[in-house]
């Protein structure tokens, strides 16, 4: 009989969604994030929780340089204002699976973040280039 073991984390971020998983099989793993985010602060996102969610997470990985697959359900911020912090983390990420939005959308959903870091623009603007420019292998 072959085991499967299997454990998923809603991670505590506040408002915002940051949950992961990972499914190990003998010796191999496949790890999963979906979305990365915590609400926005005085204008800032609130780094505190995410960052220390992220760190427990990399931490308990089986295998700490790729990230299997990354989910984000939409583009507000409180779903994706931690993806710098997150990509940073890993050697590689294999796959990114990502909504489209047309560029008209993409603006409006900036024009409702004025007070945004400016990579969160960048995102915005083509999030396909901006993950493949952050070791990002598909998207």
């Amino acid at each position: 009989m072959q085991i499967v073991e299997f454990e998923g984390i809603f991670h505590n971020v506040g408002q915002g969604l940051f949950y992961s998983g990972e499914i190990v099989h003998h010796n191999d793993s496949f790890n999963f994030v979906y979305d990365c985010g915590s609400i926005w602060n005085n204008n800032k996102p609130n780094l505190k929780y995410l960052e220390a969610a992220i760190q427990r997470y990399i931490t308990n990985l089986n295998n700490k340089d790729i990230l299997h697959l990354l989910v984000i359900s939409h583009l507000h911020s409180d779903h994706v204002n931690g993806l710098p912090i997150l990509l940073d983390k890993f050697k590689r990420v294999k796959y990114v699976v990502l909504p489209y939005f047309s560029p008209l959308e993409r603006l409006i959903i900036a024009l409702y973040n004025l007070n945004a870091p400016y990579w969160y623009f960048e995102f915005l603007a083509d999030p396909a280039t901006f993950l493949l420019n952050r070791n990002v292998e598909i998207v």
